[in-house]
This record gives structure tokens, C-alpha cells and sequence, in this order.
């Protein structure tokens, strides 16, 4: 019988990728964002984090080919090797009021919105 509880992982090693790619959630307050994203087991040092044109792109590199050759797995799922990157818009970005964390696996980036004067009405005079 076909187990599909392995099915994803054995494509997943047919076309040589892994199915991981940062799962997120990005919220909208009233004075900014908060993009919450799963890393888990990724270390801050292959992380990078960039705001550019309103667009907050998270990007992921960890390569880890080390591997031991005297090990005789059965099955071998466990990849530490990650490349990816995901990019959210964020209009009206503070570029000089955003900070992280990672904590537990999740990457915590906090963008502050600018303060922007609204103008209700301007009245514009003919010459």
C-alpha cells in the first residue's frame, strides 16, 4: 500500500529541494508592521533582513553539507541545508525604526510606519 505520509518528502527528494520556505505571518497596526516567520533551527547569522522600497525581503542561507560517511541511515529526512527568500510590502516604512529578534525558532521583525502630516483639503489659486 502507498504511504502518503512520506509523500512530500520523497518528491521532495526526487527534485532535489525541501518544502521548507519560512512560513509567515504579517500583521498591520496603527503604527506599523510585525512580520512573525518560522526559521526553525536556523541560526541569526544566516539571516538576512532588508527594507527596500517598501518591500521587507527575508532572506535565508544555511548550508550545511557536513555529513558523517560512517552513518548507515534507513531513511535520511533531516536537511539542514536552506536557501530561500520572501519578500513583503510594507508601504510607508520607517527605514530608520526597524528591529528583530529571533526567539524559539521565529524571526520577529517590527517596522514602524512614517509619520505622515495629512492634509484634509489644500485650495489651489489660479494665476
Amino acid at each position: 500500500m502507498f504511504d502518503l505520509r512520506n509523500y512530500n518528502y520523497d518528491l521532495n527528494d526526487f527534485f532535489g529541494f525541501n518544502a521548507f520556505n519560512g512560513n509567515a505571518d504579517l500583521e498591520e497596526t496603527n503604527d506599523g508592521y510585525i512580520l512573525n516567520m518560522e526559521v526553525p533551527g536556523i541560526a541569526k547569522e544566516n539571516i538576512s533582513i532588508e527594507l527596500e522600497d517598501d518591500v521587507l525581503t527575508i532572506s535565508v542561507k544555511q548550508d550545511n553539507k557536513e555529513e558523517n560517511k560512517d552513518n548507515k541511515y534507513l531513511r535520511h529526512e533531516i536537511v539542514s541545508t536552506y536557501n530561500f527568500s520572501r519578500g513583503f510590502q510594507v508601504l510607508d516604512a520607517d527605514m530608520d525604526n526597524v528591529t528583530a529578534k529571533l526567539e524559539n525558532g521565529i524571526l520577529t521583525v517590527m517596522v514602524k510606519k512614517k509619520i505622515v502630516e495629512k492634509v484634509e483639503k489644500k485650495t489651489i489659486s489660479i494665476e
